[in-house]
């Protein structure tokens, strides 16, 4: 436990009930069962877990390792059949991926440039089956890609049938298939589970000290039961506690990430990464593209005192708190509309082309849906398809409409949006890596290779941390950005 806490576990401050506060631990980068006759530590931490016991008075003679060989995975047939050619950048991301270099693959590669693509690409070369582990809103983005496409228009790159591709979503789903492997009856080539459903799993094993009972077998046995080949898990950067985790239970002779940022701001987040993908086993190295003009839009504040964005007791700034506050007071709502509509006006539907989308991201469902009532009502064009995108709504949704107002958790990652020329953030935020994956929507535009794609972000001059926030914005974005300029708005809210 004093390795555990002391090397990584993950301390922040905590509000008391009286209103004070204090460090408190977070979270542990390690498992433990709850009776603590088992512990697990991720493979990349045994020198140092083991330089740690040393220093404690432990020596040589006290450790006892032996190492588990592995299974022979499952072969599965896949084959493309999607008719596409690897861009000149890709066939040495598919090797790396595919080859037997070492058993942990990072592709790190800038948004729009295929890591789902280059991924399935290399399944093909390695002919194993695989498990895809995938937070629930991106499942059904990869289940086009994999299975055979259901009607004209629609595309897939591997094509699989029924029973050929296996969908686990829910406990129940996840029962029945260790249930088939048990029994013999398990022909899938690749399988998808959603990560919730083996953090429920793993979750019940830790509890209540093993499985008997609920499940045929504990999760360290899954991925050798299943004769899984390669594991791969999608924008790993997300849910990153649970997915370093799934490493401690995971036993196959390949893991791999896929992610488009992984650095965040804290120091010992990325000191997690760096144990669970040490910098030198990860694929880096591809020049960003640069295509996309960032425009700032400044704006002012007419009443101060009237909106609030501090959160109570922490006093940390709430985008959260700051839409809400405009939502109550009518004039501060009318003026932000408004200014809303001009830019997207100015920006997006003074210069519309058939095809082209906007996307705007808001901090909260509730202001979404005001802002969708809103332009619905003034943007008169029967033909634009105004919509909005949360968690409750279809993503085909998201998909067809020509400007979607969502939220960073709902469409901030893993979407691409055909057509998507100008991206607007009314929301203020430092988060490196959720400002980089809300710029990184916007992708080169082939149909007009003459227009430039647009990321907008709004910065009101009355708040000391909106002013803040865009500095370190600037920072961000230099280096991924064509050009960088800010404009003054008359407008006050």
């Amino acid at each position: 436990m004093d390795y555990c806490i002391r090397r990584l576990g993950q301390v922040g401050v905590h509000r008391k009930y009286d209103g004070s506060f204090e460090r408190k631990l977070l979270r542990i980068y390690a498992a433990s069962r709850k009776d603590r006759q088992e512990y697990r530590f991720h493979i990349n931490c045994l020198n140092d877990f083991k330089a740690f016991m040393k220093n404690r008075g432990y020596s040589d003679r006290d450790f006892d390792i032996t190492e588990v060989p592995l299974y022979t995975p499952a072969l599965a047939q896949l084959k493309d059949v999607s008719g596409m050619t690897p861009l000149h950048y890709q066939p040495p991301i598919i090797d790396y991926i595919a080859d037997n270099a070492a058993p942990s693959k990072m592709v790190v590669v800038q948004m729009g440039k295929g890591k789902s693509y280059m991924s399935l690409m290399a399944a093909i070369k390695m002919q194993q089956r695989g498990l895809i582990v995938l937070k629930g809103m991106y499942v059904e983005r990869w289940m086009g890609d994999l299975r055979a496409a259901k009607k004209a228009g629609e595309s897939s790159i591997l094509g699989l049938k029924p029973g050929e591709l296996l969908l686990v979503r829910g406990s129940a789903d996840l029962k029945k298939l260790l249930t088939m492997t048990m029994n013999n009856e398990l022909h899938a080539r690749i399988i998808v589970i959603t990560n919730k459903t083996l953090y429920n799993y793993i979750d019940h094993y830790e509890t209540f000290n093993g499985v008997e009972g609920a499940y045929p077998f504990p999760p360290s046995e899954l991925c050798e039961r299943l004769r899984i080949g390669w594991r791969l898990i999608d924008e790993v950067h997300q849910d990153f506690h649970l997915n370093f985790r799934l490493d401690l239970y995971t036993h196959c002779p390949k893991v791999i990430a896929l992610s488009a940022t992984m650095k965040a701001d804290n120091p010992f987040i990325n000191k997690m990464y760096d144990i669970a993908y040490p910098k030198d086993q990860r694929f880096g190295g591809l020049a960003y593209d640069r295509y996309v003009d960032v425009i700032e839009l400044v704006y002012h504040l007419r009443h101060p005192t009237k909106l609030k964005w501090l959160q109570r007791g922490m006093r940390s700034y709430s985008h959260v708190m700051y839409e809400e506050s405009i939502m109550k007071n009518k004039d501060s709502l009318h003026q932000y509309l408004g200014m809303l509509s001009r830019i997207i006006k100015d920006s997006f539907l003074a210069k519309i082309e058939p095809g082209q989308k906007l996307l705007i991201y808001v901090a909260t469902v509730a202001f979404a849906e005001v802002l969708t009532k809103h332009l619905r009502a003034t943007i008169f064009d029967s033909d634009l398809k105004i919509n909005k995108y949360t968690a409750e709504d279809e993503y085909i949704q998201l998909m067809s409409s020509d400007i979607s107002v969502s939220t960073l958790l709902s469409a901030g990652t893993a979407v691409d949006i055909p057509g998507l020329r100008v991206v607007l953030m009314t929301t203020a935020l430092s988060s490196t890596q959720a400002n980089l994956q809300a710029f990184g929507r916007l992708r080169q535009l082939k149909r007009w290779p003459d227009i430039t794609p647009e990321f907008i972000y709004l910065t009101c001059l009355g708040v000391d941390k909106h002013r803040d926030y865009s500095e370190k914005k600037k920072e961000i974005l230099k280096e991924v950005a064509l050009t960088q300029r800010t404009l003054v708005l008359d407008d006050s809210i």
